[in-house]
């Protein structure tokens, strides 16, 4: 059952399926949550409240119920997996369905209920081309060492955006990835680099126990997934500085929020860790996803700061919002602001 309706999700070209007791199923198309149902079904189901799949014979138009939901989650949830639920009130995998089918879930409780947040990835990796990213964006992965980083908020791409960048690297040079991901996303083809994907929970404890590991396991390039917690950003800081490319991701929706966000993580070190950006930062993209005007779809609009001379100053000095200004005057640079990208997508009739 939850196969099925997994597979019938993804048939719409849906990013997300929620599955939550009391509600129908649900997907996320081009950003707008609605009942899964195909558009000559929706009237009935309003209707009837209730239609059944074509050749399956199965009520996916109905309310779930904690039993549908506790017999998903049973379908998919290793031992290992339910204890961690049972413990943590949540839990995160991957799925692959179909060759063509690959999906991250998030299993959580709500009101003593299992609820599944399904996230689809593209089966094939996708490249800077596919999701139109600026060159000097490209640029960042020729760094010998530093810290680049992807912000926004939840769902705006930034998985996507990294995997481009690491198979921009696997095509075009010899080196040694180590991935830190929770789960494990996309699955890299075989190229020029060595690629150890780890995952956390399984392969290692924890990021920051990850990065430290990864420390003496000689990589040129440690992506990870999400910079959550002090001693993650603080051993990541240390990595960038000793010789290693490190790619990441924090959940702000611009530049100075990002600097200050990892200010404010280590407080006590303030003055050390604004040294440590200010020297090792090589640049930050941040993004937003908006609805194409006339096409199906979401295109991706970016705030990219580079880090120079004169942003590494700010940094150093305690000035990041004045990085704000700086933005809107660093276009010859290839700098720009949300907000100049915004209006450049509107003015070209993209959005």
């Amino acid at each position: 059952m939850l196969k099925e309706l997994i597979k019938r999700a993804w048939a719409t070209g849906a990013s997300d399926l929620h599955l939550a007791a009391g509600y129908y199923p649900m997907v996320r198309i081009d950003g707008s949550l609605q009942m899964l149902a195909l558009p000559e079904e929706r009237q009935e189901l309003h209707n009837k409240q209730e239609y059944l799949v074509a050749d399956t014979g199965l009520s996916y138009g109905k309310r779930l119920t904690g039993a549908d939901l506790t017999a998903y989650m049973e379908q998919i949830l290793q031992p290992k997996q339910l204890r961690s639920l049972k413990e943590a009130g949540e839990v995160d995998l991957a799925l692959t369905l179909a060759p063509q089918i690959r999906c991250r879930i998030n299993v959580y409780k709500a009101q003593n209920s299992p609820v599944l947040a399904i996230r689809f990835m593209c089966k094939n990796v996708p490249d800077c081309q596919e999701l139109a990213l600026p060159p000097v964006v490209q640029s960042f992965v020729n760094a010998k060492h530093g810290l680049v980083l992807l912000t926004g908020p939840t769902g705006c791409g930034k998985s996507s955006t990294l995997a481009a960048l690491i198979q921009k690297l696997n095509s075009e040079q010899h080196k040694h990835i180590i991935t830190l991901e929770q789960p494990i996303e996309y699955i890299y083809p075989e190229g020029l680099c060595m690629i150890s994907q780890r995952e956390i929970g399984e392969d290692t404890k924890s990021f920051a126990t990850g990065i430290h590991s990864a420390l003496r396991e000689d990589p040129d390039v440690i992506l990870v997934g999400e910079l959550r917690e002090p001693e993650a950003l603080r051993v990541a800081l240390q990595a960038a500085e000793t010789g290693h490319l490190v790619l990441s991701t924090l959940h702000t929706r611009d530049a100075v929020t990002s600097i200050n966000r990892i200010l404010d993580m280590l407080p006590a070190e303030r003055s050390q860790v604004q040294a440590q950006l200010a020297d090792c930062l090589v640049g930050i993209v941040s993004q937003e996803l908006f609805q194409r005007k006339n096409a199906k779809g979401r295109v991706a609009a970016r705030e990219i700061l580079i880090n120079n001379k004169a942003v590494s100053n700010l940094i150093r000095e305690g000035r990041a919002h004045q990085l704000a200004s700086y933005l809107q005057t660093g276009g010859s640079l290839g700098m720009q602001t949300l907000e100049a990208s915004i209006a450049k997508l509107r003015r070209e009739g993209i959005i």
